[in-house]
C-alpha cells in the first residue's frame, strides 16, 4: 500500500507494508530502507528529483566522510511539462512528475501523459484531452457587458 506524506503539499510517499487485518501500528524504528520516497520540487510544483531513505557511506582513508543519497529519478521539464531528453533519468518506482501530477506511461510513452482527478494532459501538445465544459447561455459574461457599454459610448460620441 502507498501512503502519501504531506506538508503544505505532497512531500513523498511511504510504501511500507502494513497488515490491514491486525492493524498494527508502524514502528518507525523497524522500517525497511528503500520504502520511503521524498520529492524535491521547484516553485512550480515540478518534481525535479526523487530520493529515498537509503544512504551510502563514502569513505576516506577508512573513515566515513559523508553519505550520499540514492536517487530514484531525475527530471527536467520544458514548457508545458514535457520531459527533456538527456536531462531525465526516470524510474518506474515513482510515478509523479510535472506539477506533482501522476504520470501514465502506458498511453503515450514515458513522461508524455499526465492524469488528475478530472482531466488527462498531453505535455507534448500542451493541452488536455478532455474538452472544457460547454458554455451556459444563461450566464452573462462580463465581456458582453463591457462590449455593450463600449458600443453605447461610441454611439453617443458620434452625436457630440
Amino acid at each position: 500500500t502507498e501512503r502519501n506524506s504531506y506538508g503544505s503539499s505532497r512531500l513523498g510517499r511511504n510504501s511500507h507494508k502494513v497488515d490491514l487485518y491486525t492493524a498494527l501500528d508502524e514502528n518507525p524504528v523497524n522500517t525497511v530502507l528503500g520504502e520511503k520516497y521524498y520529492e524535491l520540487t521547484n516553485h512550480l510544483g515540478n518534481v525535479l528529483a526523487v530520493i529515498n531513505d537509503i544512504k551510502y557511506p563514502i569513505e576516506d582513508n577508512g573513515n566515513v566522510s559523508y553519505f550520499e543519497v540514492h536517487l530514484v529519478s531525475i527530471s527536467d521539464y520544458a514548457p508545458f511539462g514535457v520531459q527533456l531528453d538527456g536531462r531525465t533519468v526516470s524510474s518506474s518506482d515513482y510515478r509523479y512528475g510535472m506539477n506533482s501530477q501522476e504520470k501514465v506511461d502506458e498511453i503515450s510513452g514515458s513522461g508524455n501523459h499526465y492524469t488528475a482527478t478530472h482531466w488527462e494532459y498531453d505535455p507534448r501538445l500542451g493541452r488536455r484531452w478532455n474538452q472544457d465544459p460547454k458554455p451556459n447561455p444563461t450566464i452573462i459574461s462580463p465581456k458582453i457587458i463591457f462590449r455593450s457599454q463600449l458600443n453605447s459610448v461610441l454611439t453617443l460620441s458620434r452625436f457630440i
